[in-house]
């Protein structure tokens, strides 16, 4: 058992300063938002630190949510995941339920379930989550690691550092991109090519079509994926900044050819099996993905991947059931890092989102091709 004491959590938060020698410092914050919930990313050594901070009696501090498992904790999805996988995944959320954590299961806290302000404080850790909170929002919180982030709700204050500071959020290198952002898919490998370019710099970023919420979100989360810098400043979105004189910045310019790049990363000579939705979670299903998903001229198996709060807000509607029935599952505390996916033997999918491309090829070793929504409605077989 590891000893887990507010000293050794104050340890953690106090890291940052040993590499600087600057003096320790923290800041208040007022929500967090954990990840490192899967059991695909944790395995057994990170569910036995969780049983032992959870056997202190230490609750956190704050309001705080939980990024999506490996597994639907419900009797679907039991029967879609092996038995020791579910089980250990039922026993993290037991763990962070016992520490006061609210088991949203959700990688779009910002939409719902931890709604954050302009200019609260945050200590989250879900990439994408914080690309949003402070590129979209203008809240306040740097990308911590799921101990960091767990660490800072048990204490209730994060390290003072980074993006917490006003001169920490300032841009340093300029990103132009002269094409049309027209779909998620585009905007997603903008994102993807843009954190390359970046790598821990926070960019200005200028591009047509960025603004739409959809591709917003698929850009962030792309950007996430390759970069790691904490924020974006967006051209046309008034984010929190910093209060420093803007210096002149590096100018990167993006071309098509850098976009036709990232998405021929994806490209697949293997036809798909299913179709996956859902990398953000589809927190919020528009009228029209609705009717994309329901009148689809696609044979293929379709999984939409959102939380339980709107899978229950479907099913009290009644449009789960009806979507079952046009072939689509919808699939609730979990990702598109899924255990029904090895369960049901998929080997090539496709998918709309740059970021669930990545990881599907990367960490579940499945062939993940790209098309925006529209496209995989229309007809793929």
């Amino acid at each position: 058992m590891w000893a887990i004491d507010r000293e050794r959590l104050l340890e953690l938060l106090y890291l940052p300063f040993r590499a600087s020698g600057e003096k320790p410092s923290l800041v208040r914050i007022s929500r967090a938002h954990i990840s490192g919930v899967s059991y695909l990313n944790i395995g057994e050594a990170g569910l036995q630190l969780l049983r032992d901070i959870s056997e202190t009696g230490m609750k956190v501090r704050v309001r705080t949510t939980l990024n999506p498992g490996f597994s639907e904790l419900s009797d679907e999805g039991r029967a879609l995941c092996d038995p020791s996988t579910f089980n250990e995944q039922n026993e993290i959320a037991r763990c962070f339920t016992k520490m006061g954590v609210t088991p949203t299961f959700s990688c779009t806290p910002y939409l719902e379930g931890n709604v954050p302000k302009r200019g609260e404080h945050l200590a989250w850790a879900e990439s994408s989550a914080v690309l949003y909170s402070n590129s979209v929002i203008g809240a306040w919180t740097n990308k911590e690691s799921g101990i960091g982030a767990l660490a800072a709700a048990l204490i209730g204050a994060t390290s003072r550092t980074g993006v917490h500071v006003p001169s920490g959020r300032d841009p340093g290198l300029r990103v132009e991109y002269e094409g049309d952002v027209n779909d998620e898919v585009t905007a997603g490998a903008l994102g993807y090519a843009a954190g390359e370019a970046s790598g821990d710099r926070i960019p200005s970023v200028r591009s047509k079509g960025l603004l739409a919420r959809d591709r917003t979100i698929e850009f962030l989360a792309a950007f996430g994926t390759s970069g790691a810098a904490p924020m974006v400043v967006i051209e046309g979105m008034p984010p929190s900044i910093g209060k420093h004189p803007r210096k002149e910045l590096k100018r990167t310019t993006l071309s098509k050819r850098d976009i036709t790049g990232v998405l021929e990363r994806f490209e697949t000579g293997n036809p798909p099996e299913a179709v996956l939705i859902g990398c953000p979670h589809l927190a919020r299903i528009s009228a029209q993905e609705l009717s994309e998903l329901r009148n689809r001229r696609s044979n293929l198996p379709v999984y939409v991947f959102t939380s339980r709060r709107t899978k229950a807000r479907l099913a009290q509607s009644g449009l789960l059931e009806r979507l079952r029935k046009d072939g689509v599952t919808v699939v609730a505390d979990a990702c598109v890092m899924w255990c029904g996916l090895r369960t049901l033997g998929y080997r090539s999918v496709v998918t709309n989102s740059v970021k669930g491309a990545h990881y599907l090829r990367n960490q579940m070793h499945i062939d993940a091709g790209l098309e925006p929504l529209r496209e995989l409605t229309r007809g793929l077989t």
